[in-house]
């Protein structure tokens, strides 16, 4: 399944020499894992006795307490519809009723959009095989692949200026709890300038309601004056410490924020750079975050 969402970037501005030093981006394309009914349960099965919400491929979704379940078919008893009985072929999702997932009577689906904030990549744990694609507009674009669910691999491009390998890593720590490392290094195709990223961030939550805390460090190496006259290269770095959330807050929409701290040993006074915002849900397919 393909999902899309924007996002938005950041420029940092040092003395002697502007530079990007990191863009973040909102996940596009997104392949949703979808359980294998196929191999599992009997007819002999011991049931649990709360609700289950079940989608199935035409749409439809039921929600209620499960009554008998086969190799075959779900048979669910539901407030509104009685009792239905779901060949398993046709269900697309099926899932406990939990305070994450049902509020005030309303189905809140999945959040696929989860491993961002407005700039800031979190250490939520990502999809195996999924390919993220992250852009604001045309002219910042990235892409990651997840290998498995610890560790992916991408690209970043910054309208074609630019050339930026990217590396995300999520350990988890406890059941809602992960840890994740993360690096980025690139260059600028018209000056002999490299630039990096890299921290190490710790999120607690799921994937409706997280928080991040992280902090790293950037820099940069500007070796135009060994080249053109014969002098050594000249390096920047910048210190970085930052936090963002999520709340999800809707069925189709979810609260996000971050604050950014960012130090030099140049400059006596540190830079805030902070935001809030929300992402829109509403669609598998896409989402957009405005901030």
């Amino acid at each position: 399944m393909r999902s899309i969402s924007s996002c938005t970037k950041i420029l940092l501005s040092m003395s002697k020499i502007n530079f990007f030093s990191i863009i973040f981006f909102f996940p596009l394309i997104c392949f949703a894992q979808i359980p294998d009914f196929s191999q599992t349960d009997s007819i002999h099965k011991s049931l649990p006795k709360k609700p289950f919400i079940i989608q199935t491929n035409d749409g439809e979704e039921f929600i209620g307490v499960i009554e008998e379940m086969n190799d075959r078919e779900v048979t669910i008893i539901t407030n509104d519809k009685g009792r239905v009985i779901i060949p398993k072929y046709n269900i697309k999702k099926m899932e406990a009723v939990t305070e994450d997932n049902y509020k005030s009577g309303t189905h809140i689906g999945e959040n696929n959009f989860a491993d961002k904030y407005i700039f800031e990549n979190n250490s939520l744990p990502m999809e195996k095989q999924k390919i993220y694609v992250h852009s604001l507009y045309i002219f910042f674009w990235s892409a990651n692949y997840a290998f498995n669910e610890k560790f992916s691999l991408g690209i970043t491009g910054i309208f074609f200026l630019s050339l930026m390998l990217d590396s995300k890593v999520s350990i988890k720590i406890n059941k809602q709890t992960y840890f994740g490392p993360e690096a980025h290094i690139g260059y600028l195709w018209f000056s002999p300038i490299y630039f990096g990223y890299g921290n190490f961030k710790l999120t607690t939550g799921t994937k409706q309601n997280n928080f991040t805390i992280a902090i790293g460090m950037a820099g940069l190496m500007d070796n135009s004056n060994s080249i053109y006259k014969n002098r050594t290269a000249t390096y920047y770095s910048i210190y970085t410490a930052n936090f963002g959330g999520m709340k999800r807050t809707g069925k189709n929409i979810a609260m996000t924020g971050e604050l950014w701290a960012l130090f030099n040993y140049a400059n006596k006074k540190p830079i805030y750079v902070g935001g809030i915002g929300f992402k829109t849900l509403k669609s598998e397919e896409h989402s957009f975050t405005f901030a």
